[in-house]
């Protein structure tokens, strides 16, 4: 009895270790825990990004001609922000002391106000008058007849507080790519912007499927003078985030939050009783109809809760995302001409931040069979020798060889026979 009773101590015992053991192992695989590895990696391939200029707004207008279209709105503008008394009115150098004004940032935000998508549609630099070439390296140019050319085109975007160019070049639908190595020549120009603009601006380089950004934290500045031109030497480091989707932590999602966002807030903006652009978006030219003014979240108070919305679409983090970070050295010479920007091949190595399964589904199998082990001594081979006689190894009733014991002396006796056997033949 009391050997009854201590086994059944000792089952309990093991049996409530083991519930508690496993109980743990299958909540934590359960709650999907990722872990980050972050590596180091040279590419060998270099894709080559397209290019995003900003500029400030009041640097790409015709300011003469808006003050054609709004001399009224602009004077009283001028007044207020420079303080100057009604007699100022007469003074023939008042619309040039105004001017002056408008490169502060409170100008900039009482002008956003006022423009419409066609006064920045039609007031604002072509193109071409900004940027007056771009070349690729003739590694890519030179091609056979009959094939398709690789080629660079330029457009124009604008927000509240900004025009933008965007730069990409491409073999037809193709990105363009080359072979580096980390003992690539660092002066040699894979791509060459040639610009006009006399005035400080800002570039970065994205990602072919990423949308303008209007965070001037992002770019890269420039700061450029009449006298003077620029010869900017520029490539790049890449950091690369890949994240998993649910149902493991990272809980991340396979879209582009900046595009969604400004999918979700256009369209809000246009289905309100009256249609406008949010200031704080970019949008390509010939897109919107050229009444459309800029709205600004402080101005309605309706609106801005249905924009509020939108931002709730964009909590989630992105599955896989690529950020560039700008490496350049400018000379300068003290000379008119056109400045320059040139892409060089890159030699920094990407950092790749990358998340994987903390545990695995054969993971848990090998945890459950060892928990098992440890506290029952269970192995499946052994539960199914012992349930299954199929899986059982077959034992003979008779053995194949007969048993016999022999002595040595009977041995040694009958190996002497057979010698004088064969001595008298």
């Amino acid at each position: 009895m009391f050997g009854i009773n201590k086994m059944s101590w000792v089952f309990i015992f093991c049996f409530t270790g083991c519930t508690v053991h496993l109980g743990y192992v299958v909540h934590h695989y359960l709650e999907f825990p990722v872990r980050s590895q972050v590596t180091i990696e040279f590419p060998g391939t270099m894709e080559i990004p397209d290019i995003d200029i900003h500029l400030p707004l009041v640097n790409a207008l015709d300011l003469n001609e808006l003050f054609n279209r709004y001399p009224v709105e602009l004077e009283s503008l001028c007044k207020k922000l420079g303080r100057y008394s009604s007699k100022d009115d007469l003074d023939k150098d008042f619309r040039s002391r105004c001017l002056q004004l408008f490169e502060t940032v409170v100008m900039q935000v009482y002008l956003t106000d006022l423009l419409t998508v066609g006064d920045i549609e039609q007031l604002t630099m072509n193109s071409s008058s900004l940027i007056s070439n771009v070349e690729l390296h003739r590694e890519f140019t030179d091609i056979p007849n009959g094939t398709v050319r690789p080629s660079c085109k330029i457009e124009r975007h604008f927000s509240g507080m900004g025009l933008f160019l965007r730069v990409a070049c491409r073999n037809g639908s193709q990105i363009l790519s080359k072979t580096i190595s980390t003992s690539s020549e660092t002066n040699q120009c894979l791509l060459r912007i040639g610009y006009n603009m006399k005035y400080s601006f800002g570039y970065r380089f994205v990602s072919h499927d990423d949308v303008i950004s209007t965070r001037l934290s992002k770019y890269k500045p420039i700061y450029e003078r009449s006298d003077e031109i620029k010869f900017t030497f520029s490539r790049f480091q890449r950091t690369i985030a890949n994240s998993l989707q649910w149902p493991y932590q990272t809980n991340c999602r396979n879209y582009h939050k900046s595009r969604v966002l400004q999918d979700c807030l256009q369209s809000k903006l246009s289905n309100s009783t009256e249609p406008v652009i949010y200031f704080d978006l970019v949008y390509p030219f010939g897109h919107y109809p050229s009444h459309y003014k800029f709205f600004r979240p402080a101005k309605d108070t309706k609106v801005t809760q249905a924009l509020e919305k939108c931002f709730q679409l964009i909590q989630t983090q992105q599955c896989y995302s690529v950020w560039y970070q700008t490496i350049s050295t400018v000379y300068v010479a003290r000379q008119k001409g056109q400045s320059l920007i040139c892409l060089e091949p890159q030699i920094e190595y990407d950092v790749v931040f990358t998340s994987y399964p903390e545990t695995t589904f054969s993971d848990l199998l090998i945890y459950i069979s060892s928990i098992l082990g440890i506290w029952f001594g269970i192995s499946v081979y052994g539960k199914l020798a012992a349930d299954l006689d199929w899986f059982k190894i077959p034992v003979l009733s008779k053995p194949l060889f007969e048993k016999r014991n022999i002595s040595i002396a009977a041995i040694t006796d009958e190996m002497a026979e057979n010698n004088e056997v064969k001595m008298k033949n």
